[in-house]
């Protein structure tokens, strides 16, 4: 039988995404709540509450983001301690953490660059224009950054110059 290792935990919802922030697996649903899980003892280690729903998440140290749907801003929270931090006051359908740096793909097809640690955007390090509508996923490697968009494109940037590799 190739069953699973083991099951960890169950939501009330579809599960919409998963992060590992430190030693807790974070699981997103549907309705819009978080749950945490130790990965020593895979036993449940709280619950975190984001309606209406989530659609990403993503890590930056200790911080765990959840974008959520319907036009809510991103929101956040200490992991260790389960309080709330401060994150960026904008609506993401997609999310992508890449060191200190916090990508927001936005329903505009353009994608937003913060500084996670200060919850500030870095304007200057947006990637414009890639998107006929909303960016739904996002990737990197290697100095790339990749989205996906509900308009069917994959394009690949150059995170430093801004630019668009290929498309």
């Amino acid at each position: 039988d190739r069953g699973p290792l083991r099951k960890v935990g169950e939501h009330g919802a579809i599960v919409t995404a998963l992060a590992v922030a430190g030693a807790t697996l974070c699981s997103a649903d549907a309705d819009g709540f978080v749950g945490l899980w130790d990965l020593e003892t895979l036993e449940a280690a709280g619950e975190l509450e984001a309606k209406p729903s989530i659609y990403a998440l993503a890590v930056v140290g200790p911080v765990l983001f959840a974008a959520r749907g319907d036009g809510e801003a991103v929101v956040a929270w200490d992991v260790s301690t389960k309080a709330r931090a401060d994150a960026p006051p904008y609506a993401a359908e997609s999310l992508l953490a890449v060191g200190k740096k916090l990508y927001l793909g936005r329903d505009d097809g353009s994608i937003s660059v913060w500084d996670a640690a200060r919850a500030t955007p870095l304007p200057a390090a947006a990637l414009e224009h890639g998107h006929d509508g909303c960016v739904t996923a996002l990737a990197s490697m290697a100095g790339v950054v990749v989205s996906g968009g509900e308009d069917g494109a994959v394009v690949c940037w150059d995170a430093a110059a801004r630019t668009r590799r290929w498309a």
